[in-house]
């Protein structure tokens, strides 16, 4: 079997670029921008990150950091603890299962892949969420944060594909 750890100080420091990515994608996200709404309709860049990580690195970004990195989003967004982390958690899974389809494939299967899988992930979210609170969230803003999240897949996929190729030669 290939050993795909990150070797020397360089290769540690490329180990947590994935993680690392995704986390500031759950920051941005969550980052008031004085944008009316935005919170509401900002794309959901943590579901592309873990999707694009799991597909090209999924040894870098761990189901437990994954879960770790759910957990934060849900406690700086305020949503039910925990629903953040499983739904990406459910993401990396899914996505695990299903990893060689997307392997040297071209970008647009990929991009598929996602829109296959985001709606299905969104529409959990969004039934669970209402579960919790006992109430359906309106689906009008959900439903553009979905069109927004697919619509930047490609963009958020070429700058993660950009910095796989540095932590490919760091690695």
């Amino acid at each position: 079997m290939l050993n795909l750890a990150p070797r020397g100080p360089a290769g540690q420091i490329a180990a947590v670029v994935p993680a690392a990515i995704t986390l500031l994608c759950v920051l941005v996200g969550r980052t008031p921008l004085g944008v009316p709404h935005l919170g509401t309709v900002a794309p959901l860049l943590p579901l592309a990150a873990v999707f694009f990580w799991t597909v090209r690195r999924p040894e870098l970004l761990t189901a437990p950091t994954v879960m770790l990195i759910g957990l934060i989003d849900d406690a700086i967004g305020g949503t039910p603890f925990g629903l953040g982390a499983l739904v990406l958690l459910l993401m990396r899974w899914l996505v695990v299962s299903q990893r060689r389809v997307f392997l040297g494939k071209p970008f647009a299967l990929m991009w598929w892949g996602f829109v296959v899988v985001a709606p299905v992930a969104v529409a959990g979210a969004w039934l669970l969420g209402g579960l919790a609170r006992g109430a359906l969230a309106p689906p009008g803003p959900i439903m553009v944060q979905l069109v927004l999240t697919l619509v930047l897949f490609p963009a958020a996929a070429w700058l993660f594909g950009r910095v796989d190729q540095l932590v490919a030669r760091a690695g």
